[in-house]
């Protein structure tokens, strides 16, 4: 074979390796971007709740639909170690529109 045929394999054989590699990353990409929208439309909610330092009133979380659970935060703003208890969002049976 001639230098030039060689070349212009090697060529293809590495452009054929790069679209492999960038199909393989979209799909992985694909995967991870409709987990995130799964996710986004799961804890999505207009149902939000600021959590405030009993000590000085600072917002310290927002939190959204879902379920959290029991945390200690510094205040950023008195500097007071503050307990939170557990945290779930639930629509009540006995609440009617």
């Amino acid at each position: 074979m001639s230098p030039v045929a060689i070349t212009l394999l090697v060529i293809v054989i590495v452009l054929a390796i790069i679209i492999a590699v960038l199909y393989f990353l979209g799909k992985k990409a694909q995967k991870k971007q409709a987990e995130q929208q799964e996710l986004k439309k799961q804890y999505s909610s207009h149902t939000t709740m600021a959590r405030l330092c009993p000590y000085c009133q600072n917002k310290l979380e927002v939190l959204c639909k879902g379920t959290h659970g029991a945390s200690y935060v510094k205040c950023s703003q008195c500097g007071e170690q503050v307990f939170f208890p557990p945290v779930t969002f639930r629509i009540s049976k006995s609440f009617r529109i």
